[in-house]
Parts: structure tokens; C-alpha cells; sequence
């Protein structure tokens, strides 16, 4: 994943797991409403293909739709989570149910967005704030591991 400024960017790379035809099509047409930045969509119909495609392709951003096929985004995104993935995660549904963002968030989704109130300036922000924590979260990695391997050739006896 790149870190990158979300003013003026081209193509950001976003996989979109979504089954429901109509759902990715309304998607589509808001990622098209969105100024400033541009989207390559990639598009996954199920929980595996998905994970065929994260494991396979440098991705910016996933779009994770609650329910895909027989089983669900929670359960996708703390998969990744606890494999250490900082890729930013934000959690679709079309369903009223407010307890499906407290799990999210449990699961470590960055965000969570009802389908009813998904506007243009919404996504932006949303995938906006998202990228920067994940960048933060790889840049405090890095500093971690850094410190780490210092510290590990430091107490090496000699």
C-alpha cells in the first residue's frame, strides 16, 4: 500500500467486496461523484475471492459489504486484522441494525457506513481518514521494528 495525500490523486486502488449487483453499481456511481481523487475499482463477490484478490494486488482501501454470500465482512476483516494487515478496511451495509457498527469496530473495521447515507463526500472522508491512520499505524510499525533491532544488537553479548 502507498502512503499518498488524498488532494489531486490518481488512482486509488480500492477493492469493493459486494455480491449484490445493484449495491455495486450504487457504489460505482458515488466513487464517480467523488472530486478531487480517482478510483480504480476492483470488485470481489465473495469472501474468498477477496481474499484471492488482497493476497494478489496492492490495494489502497477495501470496501468490505457486511453480508458476502454465506458469510460475513466482520469475519473478513478481523481475519486480516489479526494477520496484521493495517490495510484500511471500511464496513458497508445496507441493514439497520446499530449493533453492526460496534462489531465492526470490534473487528477492526476503520469505518463503518450505512448504505442509506453513503453519499460522495461521505466515502471521500471516510477512505480519507482511513488511509491516513493506516499510514500512521505502518509508520509506528516501522519505527517499532526499527527500535527492535537496535535494541536487539545492543544487548547482544559479545
Amino acid at each position: 500500500m502507498k502512503e499518498f495525500q488524498m488532494t489531486g490523486i490518481a488512482d486509488i486502488r480500492c477493492l469493493v467486496i459486494e455480491d449484490d449487483d445493484d449495491d455495486f453499481e450504487l457504489v460505482q456511481e458515488i466513487f464517480a461523484d467523488i472530486d478531487d481523487a480517482s478510483y480504480e475499482i476492483s470488485r470481489a463477490h465473495d469472501y474468498d475471492q477477496a481474499a484471492n484478490i488482497l493476497s494478489s494486488t496492492d490495494l489502497d482501501v477495501c470496501l468490505v459489504d457486511f453480508l458476502i454470500g454465506t458469510r460475513n465482512g466482520l469475519d473478513f476483516i478481523r481475519t486480516n486484522r489479526l494477520q496484521g494487515e493495517h490495510l484500511p478496511m471500511i464496513l458497508l451495509t445496507g441493514l439497520d441494525d446499530p449493533s453492526i457498527d460496534q462489531k465492526g469496530s470490534e473487528a477492526g473495521a476503520n469505518d463503518f457506513i450505512s448504505k442509506a447515507d453513503l453519499t460522495p463526500a461521505i466515502l471521500e472522508r471516510s477512505i480519507r481518514y482511513s488511509v491516513t491512520h493506516a499510514n500512521q499505524l505502518r509508520s509506528l510499525d516501522e519505527r517499532a521494528n526499527s527500535l527492535k533491532t537496535i535494541l536487539t544488537t545492543m544487548v547482544r553479548p559479545k
